[in-house]
């Protein structure tokens, strides 16, 4: 009886140092350093692979006129073949060109890129927690949609560090409510812009939070006026370019417009969100598990399981204010 009673409190010991331990652990600061670090620099060499692309050349061509003095680029590269954008990217890459060194230009390309986690590091931890902030960059380095981008390199790699940076503004600036982080998240927003025109839809995320922090009079007449400087400051030379050549972009744009946006494009976006969330991941769970049907339906049930867990950790988070209990789902979620 007392052997069982000395068992039992041994293992009651046992449990509790090892909860103890791994509380310390995830609150150890220099760990998440260290992970976050190692998630960035694993993430970065994959880039070691990346192979060039049309799209690649004309940018490394660009960015080395840049550095050998042979042209000021004054706009960005070509969106779908009508319209173009600030140099941000040409310069960008000129940096590391500046050695001559298609390996330096790729490792920097894979370091913008790999800013993703600690964007989203910031913002998980501002958002939640800590724990869900790990959680959260644990799980982008996951095989998914987004390790295509690493198979050859381009402006599009900037895509994820510039949203979840942009996020994280966006979030410090709702707690916080310094009406001076609005010119951060302008220029965030420019970035993201620049690193693909698809994400104009951020714009529309944030418009309620900004349009409430406004009614409140965060802002002032300053904020206001530096919001503009920073939002459009990556677009002066581009402008310049434009004004200098009467505007050419318009005509193009515009005829871009008049051809490709019709109701008919509307009438898609259900085929595209059906796609999106079933035919793609059917699709997957086909092609890798051809010689096994059973494990192609177990997969295929995990998905649906996965954006289940989601649905029930977004509803516990936001109707009943159980952020402790589910921001394992909210991981998923995102």
């Amino acid at each position: 009886m007392q052997a069982t009673k000395i068992e039992e409190t041994m293992n009651l010991s046992n449990k509790s140092s090892f909860k103890s331990l791994s509380t310390n652990m995830l609150e150890n600061n220099w760990l998440h350093i260290i992970l976050l670090c190692l998630l960035a620099g694993v993430y970065c060499l994959s880039y070691m692979d990346a192979s060039l692309s049309l799209d690649s050349a004309r940018d490394l061509y660009r960015a080395k006129q840049i550095v050998n003095g042979e042209q000021i680029v004054l706009q960005g590269p070509i969106l779908a073949g009508s319209l173009h954008l600030g140099p941000i990217w040409f310069y960008w890459l000129a940096l590391p060109a500046v050695f001559g060194s298609k390996i330096a230009i790729i490792l920097w390309i894979g370091l913008t890129a790999s800013l993703q986690f600690l964007f989203a590091y910031l913002f998980a931890t501002r958002l939640v927690n800590r724990y869900f902030a790990i959680l959260l960059i644990a799980v982008m380095t996951l095989p998914g949609w987004s390790s295509f981008e690493q198979i050859t390199f381009s402006h599009t790699n900037m895509v994820q560090s510039a949203v979840f940076a942009f996020l994280f503004v966006l979030l410090k600036l709702w707690q916080d409510k310094r009406g001076g982080d609005l010119k951060w998240l302008a220029l965030a927003y420019a970035i993201a812009l620049h690193a693909h025109p698809t994400t104009y839809s951020l714009l529309f995320f944030a418009f309620p939070f900004i349009a409430i922090l406004f009614y409140k009079k965060v802002f002032s007449l300053a904020d206001i006026g530096l919001t503009i400087v920073f939002g459009l400051a990556l677009l002066f030379p581009y402008i310049i370019y434009q004004m200098m050549n009467a505007w050419p972009d318009f005509h193009s744009a515009s005829n871009f417009g008049k051809y490709n946006f019709h109701m008919a494009s509307l009438e898609k976006i259900p085929r595209l969100v059906l796609s999106l969330f079933v035919d793609g991941p059917t699709l997957i769970a086909e092609l890798i598990t051809l010689n096994s049907p059973l494990l192609g339906k177990l997969v295929g049930y995990l998905y649906w399981l996965v954006l289940g867990l989601a649905f029930w950790g977004y509803c516990l988070g936001f109707f009943f204010n159980r952020l402790r209990f589910s921001y394992i789902f909210y991981i998923i979620g995102l």
